[in-house]
């Protein structure tokens, strides 16, 4: 049992060492769109982070994408301050650019 688990540790641990994490920055742009993918929604960070330099995306099949729209619209409008991570080995199909898969949007007071 020992093995298993410390076999299904190692597995886990490249997903976790993909997560890219943001200072705290502004929302710089949001893309919404209605015919690629599932509803597909890409936006940028004013500091652009390395391994997501094109940006964060995620899509209407994504748990939360209701509650995440709000977060980075709201965030947007306001110009206000947030937090972003995304997972950098799930890649955006609709660029060549490296958009990470957003994991949480979190705004910072």
């Amino acid at each position: 049992m020992k093995k298993y688990l410390l076999s299904m540790m190692f597995i886990a641990m490249p997903a976790i060492g993909a997560l890219e994490k943001s200072g705290t920055t502004q929302v710089d742009s949001v893309l919404s769109y209605s015919v690629f993918g599932s509803g597909d929604l890409t936006f940028n960070i004013k500091d652009r982070l390395g391994k997501c330099e094109g940006g964060f995306w995620f899509n209407k099949n994504d748990p939360g994408y209701e509650a995440n729209i709000s977060t980075l619209l709201s965030a947007f409008h306001a110009n206000a301050k947030v937090n972003v991570q995304g997972h950098s080995e799930q890649r955006w199909a609709g660029s060549h650019s490296n958009y990470c898969h957003l994991y949480l949007i979190r705004l910072v007071k």
